[in-house]
C-alpha cells in the first residue's frame, strides 16, 4: 500500500479499534456489502469455468487441441478486456447513482446508451478480427513450433469465438445493471443456471469429434445467459428499443 494509506489505516485502528467503530456507527465493514461482494465474486468466477470447460473437453479430441483452444480463447479475451468489459466498469457508478435516486428513466437511458456503444465496439472487433486474425496468428505463432496447419485451425476456432464478443458485452452490462440494483444474488443464480446448459451445448462437438462445433459452445452459452438475464432484468422496454 502507499505510505499515506498505511498512515490512514493506523490512525483508524488507533481511534476506533480493529473490529468496531463507535456503537452508534455499527460495524467497520457493512455486512450487506460483504454478502453482495461475495455473490458478485462467485458469479464472476463461475463464468471463468466456461473457457476452462471448453479447453478441457477440447483436450479429449487429440494432440494439439488444448493448445489450439487456449490460443483462440486468449486472442478473444484480449479485446474483451481492453474495450468491452471496461465500459461496464465505467458505467457502474452512474447506474448506482440513478438507481439510488429512483430515476428509472435515467437508469434505462444510461443502460440503453451503454449497450449501444458496447454493440458498436463489439461489431467492430468481430469485423476487424475476421479480416485480420489470420495475419495476427501468423505473426504471433509463425516463428515458433506451431505448424501452419495448426495455425489455420487456431484461426478457425478464433473466428467462432469472436462471435461471442457482442454477447459478452451485453451480459457484462446487464450484470452491471442488476448489481447496481442490489441483485447480485440473482446474477449468481442466473450464471449457475446457465452453466447447467454446458453439457448439452457440448454434445454436438463430442458426438461429431469436431473441434469447431465444440467452440460453438462459447457463443451459444452467452446466447443462453443473455436471454436469461434479459428475462430477469425487468426492463420496461423491449430489447430492440433498448438496443
Amino acid at each position: 500500500f502507499p505510505s499515506h494509506d498505511i498512515r490512514q489505516l493506523i490512525a483508524l485502528v488507533h481511534a476506533q479499534g480493529w473490529v468496531m467503530l463507535k456503537r452508534s456507527q455499527g460495524w467497520l465493514i457493512d455486512k450487506k456489502l460483504v454478502r453482495t461482494f461475495g455473490a458478485g465474486l462467485t458469479a464472476a468466477s463461475l463464468l471463468i469455468l466456461v473457457p476452462v470447460a471448453i479447453r478441457g473437453i477440447g483436450s479429449w479430441m487429440g494432440e494439439g487441441q488444448l493448445v489450439a483452444f487456449n490460443y483462440a480463447i486468449k486472442l478473444v479475451e484480449l479485446p474483451l478486456g481492453i474495450l468491452i468489459t471496461t465500459l461496464a466498469t465505467v458505467v457502474y457508478p452512474k447506474l448506482i447513482y440513478a438507481n439510488a435516486g429512483r430515476d428509472d428513466e435515467a437508469f434505462i437511458t444510461l443502460l440503453k446508451d451503454s449497450i449501444s456503444k458496447s454493440l458498436v465496439l463489439s461489431i467492430a472487433v468481430v469485423i476487424c478480427g475476421w479480416q485480420f486474425i489470420d495475419s495476427v496468428v501468423h505473426l504471433l505463432l509463425g516463428f515458433g513450433q506451431v505448424s501452419y496447419e495448426q495455425q489455420i485451425h487456431i484461426i478457425e476456432l478464433t473466428k467462432i469465438a469472436l462471435l461471442s464478443v457482442p454477447l459478452v458485452g451485453v451480459v457484462s452490462l446487464m450484470t452491471t445493471a442488476m448489481n447496481a440494483q442490489d441483485r447480485a444474488n440473482e446474477v449468481l443464480r442466473l450464471n449457475f443456471c446457465s452453466l447447467l446448459f454446458l453439457p448439452l451445448l457440448a454434445l454436438p462437438g463430442l458426438f461429431n469429434s469436431s473441434a469447431t462445433l465444440l467452440m460453438w459452445m462459447l457463443p451459444s452459452f452467452y446466447v443462453v445467459l443473455s436471454g436469461l438475464m434479459y428475462r430477469s432484468a425487468r426492463l420496461p422496454k423491449p430489447i430492440f428499443s433498448i438496443i
